[in-house]
């Protein structure tokens, strides 16, 4: 039961069972970010949520949270919820996909600390750019929410496009689609059908 636990009554209980979160144990396996997530995806709720999740969390009275830590807080939401909106895409060969076992690691989060992902809207830049003319390429549609680790879009290069980026591996299960991504005849890339909105 969430109702009880610091900074939580029955207002923030009721908010949560709206998102499907009705256990201390769910609150504990989603965390702040991802529940705060939840909770505004199935409803009208204010950042206060987000600050007496952490608070809960943290043992401290919502407003006592540093500034520092709501702000990454409530940075990480605002990316996880723009994934949602736009996609959360990353692009890799098939062969690759189908050697990966629970979750996926690639040498950019070893080497950079994240593994470099696109939205519906961005995913073709680096497809035309990195992968042009390569077949056997597949894109991974995944689900933000099912990302235990944190989501950030950032403009690594200073070209004035930010691409999310997850800092952790990628569980399996957090992917839930896997499209084939052929080549067109002159080598360019167009976004499948399926991903289209």
């Amino acid at each position: 039961m969430v109702a009880g636990l610091p900074n939580l009554g029955p207002k923030s209980a009721q908010l949560l069972s709206m998102a499907g979160i009705t256990t201390e144990a769910q609150l504990d396996e989603l965390g702040p970010v991802r529940s705060y997530v939840r909770c505004v995806q199935a409803g009208t709720v204010s950042k206060v949520m987000l600050y007496a999740l952490l608070g809960a969390e943290l043992h401290l009275h919502w407003n006592e949270v540093p500034t520092d830590i709501r702000a990454a807080a409530l940075e990480e939401s605002t990316a996880r919820l723009r994934a949602a909106q736009e996609g959360l895409l990353h692009i890799m060969s098939s062969a690759g996909w189908a050697a990966v076992g629970d979750q996926y690691v690639p040498d950019s989060l070893h080497e950079e600390g994240f593994i470099h992902c696109s939205t519906r809207r961005t995913v073709l830049g680096p497809a035309n750019t990195l992968y042009a003319g390569q077949s056997g390429l597949v894109v991974l549609d995944i689900e933000a929410d099912r990302v235990p680790d944190h989501i950030l879009f950032e403009d690594s290069y200073g070209a004035g496009i930010e691409y999310p980026h997850i800092y952790g591996p990628l569980p399996k299960d957090a992917v839930v689609g896997v499209v084939d991504f052929p080549p067109e005849p002159d080598g360019s890339f167009r976004l499948p059908a399926s991903l289209r909105v």
